[in-house]
Order: C-alpha cells, then sequence, then structure tokens
C-alpha cells in the first residue's frame, strides 16, 4: 500500500468540491442603487406571441421585479436601455446595473460561468415567479401557451404582497409610497369572463359581451385582461363580468 501526499494532485483530481458561499448582508439605502438581473429560457412552449425567454430587474432596495418577455436573447440590450430610461425619467436616479452602461457611468458586474449562487437575488426570484406561475395555471388548467401573461400577473401580485425581507412592506410601496397598489379587485386566473362588447356595429339581437379568458392587468392602462381563445384577440375593459368558479378551459393544460 501507499500514501498519497495532500500535495499531489490525484486527491484534488478525485475529490473536489464546490466552494460555499457565505451569505451576503449587504444592502443598498436608495432606490436603483443596485439592480440584480437575469434571463431565463429557452421555454420549450412558446407563448401565443413567439416569447420564449423572459429577463428579470430586481431592484435591491425595494426587491421590486420588473419582468419582460424576449423572442431572442439578442433584445437583452435594447431591454436594459429601455430600463436606465425609465429609471432615470420615473425616479431621476441612474442605475448600477458594454458601451452603453459605460456611457451611462454603470457598474457592470457579471457572475462565473455555472455559479448561479453568485447571483442568487435573481435566481431565487426566478423560482419564486415560476412557482407562483405553474400554480396559477393549474388552479385553472390553463394551457402552456399563456405562461407569458401568467408570469407577468405572478409578478404583478409579488411585487404588491408584504414580505418580511421589507419589514412588512411590499415592494410596490417601497417604490411608490403614495399610490393605491390594488387599482383594480383582484380576480382569479383563467377563470371565464364575460367582456362588454363596445363595437357600434352591433345590431339590436346581437349579444352585448363576449366570453373570454381573464388573463391579468394590463401594466398600461387601469383594466383587465382578457382574451377571446377563438379569435385570439386581446381586450383590455373594466366592463367585465367574471364567473370565477367557472374555469374557461377544460381538460389537460397543454
Amino acid at each position: 500500500c501507499f500514501i498519497l501526499c495532500p500535495w499531489t494532485p490525484s486527491p484534488q483530481l478525485a475529490k473536489h468540491v464546490r466552494a460555499s458561499y457565505p451569505i451576503s448582508f449587504n444592502k443598498t439605502t436608495r432606490p436603483f442603487a443596485l439592480v440584480h438581473s437575469d434571463v431565463w429560457g429557452p421555454s420549450e412552449v412558446p407563448t401565443c406571441h413567439g416569447f420564449h425567454y423572459f429577463m428579470t430587474l430586481i431592484d435591491d432596495y425595494s426587491r421590486c421585479t420588473f419582468v419582460y418577455l424576449l423572442k431572442e436573447r439578442s433584445e437583452v440590450p435594447v431591454i436594459v436601455k429601455n430600463f436606465v430610461a425609465f429609471v432615470e425619467t420615473q425616479f431621476q436616479t441612474s442605475v448600477q446595473a458594454d458601451e452603453f452602461l459605460k456611457s451611462k457611468g454603470i457598474v457592470h458586474e457579471t457572475s462565473c460561468s455555472y455559479t448561479p449562487p453568485q447571483n442568487g437575488v435573481a435566481e431565487r426570484k426566478n423560482r419564486h415567479l415560476l412557482d407562483v406561475t405553474q400554480a396559477i395555471m393549474c388552479h385553472r388548467r390553463v394551457p402552456k401557451r399563456y405562461w407569458g401573461d401568467a408570469l407577468l400577473t405572478s409578478a404583478h401580485l409579488i411585487n404588491r404582497m408584504p414580505t418580511c425581507v421589507l419589514q412588512g412592506h411590499s415592494p410596490y410601496s417601497m417604490l411608490w409610497p403614495t399610490q393605491n397598489p390594488w387599482p383594480l379587485t383582484l380576480r382569479v386566473f383563467g377563470c371565464a369572463c364575460f367582456v362588454h362588447d363596445h363595437s357600434f356595429t352591433l345590431k339590436k339581437l346581437d349579444p352585448r359581451s363576449i366570453k373570454a379568458v381573464f388573463l391579468g392587468y394590463s401594466s398600461t392602462q387601469k383594466g383587465y385582461k382578457c382574451v377571446d381563445p377563438t379569435t385570439s384577440k386581446v381586450y383590455v375593459s373594466r366592463d367585465v363580468t367574471f364567473h370565477e368558479h367557472e374555469a374557461y378551459f377544460h381538460g389537460n393544460p397543454g
């Protein structure tokens, strides 16, 4: 028998393990001083509009999550540019999130390859988003092609829920403390609904509403987002009657 010296390469080749990662307690003191980001995908099932990826941008101060759907990874620079412009306009501050970033004085830090723990905030947020997305889709048997709408709805809900990380505050209230986070009554995702038909071509005996499926909340209007799957037409309206006990889709989601 023989004994391997600790400085020989054989033990390292045979028993090498990954490094441990200490818990970080660093916390920023103002909005968008630090932004965590990640790109998830591709999804095996594209959305109805052909999206295969999504990008998350998380403000370290408020933990508010901004989600963007993408068709290709090449769209990331455009998303970042638009996000920086949004932050500078709405909050009069700069983002610390290569030429565009450098021109804005932004420090861009990346994680090592195959090392998700270095980007723990974004990785955990992606898991949280996907867990909620799967739950609300399964509850009403919503087909997988609507995962993009479910994901945006999940982000809408998570941003408005109180969390112990923020001492009982919600991410939304940390950024917009004077605004009402719930301008619309919450509804069951995937339920059947009836949208009032505002068409000027209606005859006297025509139906006054359109049966649709509720797929979330508009990010640009104070209205519910409803879709008629038979025509793929999207309606954003407040004139909606909900049948929350009734699922629009039946059978196994696919």
